[in-house]
């Protein structure tokens, strides 16, 4: 179990809720596929943050420059993913009890209607209306055909009742059986809306967070930089992905693109030195 996994569901939630108004903020343009683990980049922050928040005096100290809004905000965006995640993952799957509701219904409707067909042999049913029924297939077609049918027993129930073997209180149970595989249904049709909007909030919630640890870790980078250990204190999200274009290299073809939704550091990015640039020493930590 990842550490988000464990986390209380409502601690996740009112993250969500409070940092919603700001991923709603965010331009189209800027939000950031999400191409690695979700869960596990939620772990790694949260892993971080203790050794990370060690460092807040001196990033006030040495970079005054430096926002620490996102900083002092990054355990509630990580939470927020969490929860943005669970919510992705929750309508990407179909109702748990629609295959198990979707059985049982089947299983009450050739009952019925084997019942039914011997009524309708002796003439106290009519077989036009069982023709009907027998025309559906599929989820909802079976929940409608447990209505129909049960209306047709009820309405010759003074004449069949002592002729069938279907007994009143089943006909109760087959209507609170067609009346959740109606429900199972109805929510099943509505995965596709409920998983754009889970598709959304979850990569708003990935930018914002990936956005803010980014920032934390060029922070750490530049205070850490002749100590070799930033690394160490807030690791890459990107970690995992570099070894592919080394292998590449070594084989002597060109580095397969690897797409991503969190962008590497300059150090991560290749093995040959780079300039001295913002966030190194000798250069501005931050651009303007």
């Amino acid at each position: 179990m990842s550490e988000s996994e464990g986390l209380p569901r409502a601690r996740l939630r009112e993250a969500f809720e409070r940092v919603l108004p700001e991923m709603r903020a965010l331009p189209e343009e800027t939000l950031r596929k999400v191409t690695v683990d979700v869960p596990t980049v939620v772990a790694t922050i949260l892993g971080a943050l203790p050794k990370v928040r060690v460092y807040r005096a001196q990033i006030v100290d040495e970079l005054p420059k430096y926002d620490l809004g996102p900083f002092d905000r990054l355990e509630e965006y990580a939470l927020a993913l969490a929860y943005a995640h669970g919510a992705y993952v929750a309508a990407s799957q179909p109702p748990r009890s629609l295959e198990e509701v979707g059985a049982e219904a089947s299983r009450v409707r050739e009952i019925m209607l084997a019942d039914a067909e011997a009524l309708a042999v002796r003439g106290l049913i009519d077989r036009s209306r069982l023709a009907e029924i027998r025309l559906g297939s599929g989820y909802r077609d079976t929940a409608f055909d447990l209505v129909a049918l049960v209306n047709l027993y009820r309405s010759r129930w003074s004449h069949i009742e002592s002729r069938t073997g279907v007994m009143l209180g089943e006909l109760e149970m087959a209507e609170i059986v067609a009346d959740r595989l109606i429900i199972a249904v109805g929510e099943r049709d509505q995965i596709p809306v409920k998983r754009s909007a889970a598709i959304d909030d979850r990569m708003r919630a990935f930018t914002l967070c990936v956005n803010a640890y980014n920032q934390v870790r060029r922070a750490i980078g530049y205070l850490r930089f002749d100590h070799n250990d930033a690394d160490l204190i807030a690791p890459s999200l990107y970690a995992g992905r570099i070894r592919r274009v080394e292998d590449d290299e070594a084989a002597g073809s060109d580095p397969t693109p690897i797409e991503s939704g969190i962008s590497p550091l300059p150090s991560e990015a290749t093995n040959v030195p780079p300039e001295v640039r913002a966030g190194l020493p000798g250069g501005s930590p931050f651009t303007e």
